[in-house]
């Protein structure tokens, strides 16, 4: 729903949240993979989805490095 995310992303930056950033793949990769929520090798991401509503999607680690990868993904 395009209205909940341009209201959420509202939100987060009013409460001061980075809502962009710099780092890359490089980067980023190595944090992925100490986060609490990782389980067995994949990654747990809690999606909003609507004002109450959030899902919990999992992916492999070779599938999320793949991801940040690919064109368009803003990775380097």
């Amino acid at each position: 729903d395009p209205a909940f995310a341009r209201r959420l992303t509202g939100l987060l930056s009013a409460y001061g949240y980075r809502l962009e950033t710099k780092v890359g793949p490089r980067e980023l990769g190595p944090a992925l993979r100490l986060d609490k929520k990782r389980r067995d090798g994949r990654l747990r991401f809690v999606v909003p989805r609507a004002a109450g509503d959030v899902a919990v999607i999992e992916a492999a680690d070779d599938a999320v490095a793949g991801a940040l990868q690919s064109p368009g993904s803003g990775g380097t």
